[in-house]
């Protein structure tokens, strides 16, 4: 069967098949924690490494969006293309994938090695502070880790029950650190167990991808359910880093499983807001 590339889907072509690695895939609630699906979100990359955003529609959440999973390729019919969102897109490409009633989804057999794993557009740290409430994109970032946090307990007002973050730093080649904060599973997700070996001290080159700019004590990176990270990437941006630091140690502080839970145990914080700054406030900035 010939495959459809993603650069050559258009609106008037609803025959076209395409095969594609689901690269990320998230559910949005909107702001509430605890809200109904309003749709699941899927960044698809065909075998070119050409990536594009997919909607499932909140409706058909439970009859399309568990049959697709995360780091997976399937074969896909009877979808729509439209343009893309005006805020928030995972991908720069003016279109999107829409899923229908009528959307076939087929597992294939290809191995998801055969596929390029990500896809992303690189922001560089000395620019996260102009990006800060111009949400047109999600932001992806480059860099070697040097502190991470414990889990910590968190809750605003805008939502009901208490929540946990990681805060992690990261650094780039001209030595420039930005702050990046994981919220509630995307915090519970991240670890260094596999990467890191606190006798060896090896650098950890990291690509952090679906990012948004914020600014509380300075420009800061949300990274909500949008986010996922990839470490020592096999990417061309990444050459000079490896050069660098290869040689180099970093020294982490990884906390341990205890100091894990005697971090969230403590007393929550809770983050006080005016009107003006919840009517401003965006739904993609907490977790989902």
């Amino acid at each position: 069967m010939e495959f459809t590339l993603i650069p050559d889907l258009v609106p008037q072509n609803r025959h076209a098949v395409i095969k594609v690695y689901v690269s990320r895939k998230w559910i949005f609630r909107g702001a509430m924690d605890n809200g109904p699906i309003h749709h699941i979100d899927l960044v698809l990359i065909d075998k070119e490494g050409n990536g594009i955003s997919a909607e499932i529609p909140g409706n058909l959440a439970e009859e399309k969006g568990s049959i697709i999973k995360e780091n997976e390729i399937y074969e896909i019919s009877r979808f729509t293309i439209s343009s893309a969102r005006q805020m928030f897109k995972p991908v720069h490409i003016d279109k999107m994938i829409h899923f229908t009633y009528h959307t076939i989804i087929k597992a294939s057999l290809d191995s998801p090695s055969t596929f390029p794993r990500y896809v992303y557009h690189l922001t560089p740290l000395h620019q996260i502070e102009s990006y800060i409430q111009k949400n047109e994109y999600f932001l992806d970032v480059l860099g070697v880790i040097t502190q991470v946090s414990a889990l910590k307990p968190v809750r605003t007002q805008t939502q009901e029950s208490s929540n946990v973050i990681k805060e992690i730093i990261i650094k780039d080649i001209n030595d420039v650190t930005m702050r990046l904060t994981l919220w509630a599973e995307r915090a519970k997700a991240f670890k260094l167990d596999d990467v890191y070996n606190p006798l060896e001290q090896k650098p950890i080159v990291t690509l952090f991808v679906g990012c948004l700019a914020k600014n509380f004590q300075g420009a800061y990176l949300n990274g909500g359910t949008t986010c996922r990270w990839y470490f020592n990437p096999d990417i061309k941006e990444a050459a000079p880093y490896y050069q660098r630091f290869g040689s180099q140690k970093i020294k982490l502080q990884i906390p341990s499983e205890q100091e894990q839970q005697l971090s969230v145990a403590k007393e929550t914080h809770v983050e006080h807001k005016t009107l003006h700054e919840l009517l401003t406030l965006d739904p993609y900035a907490f977790p989902i």
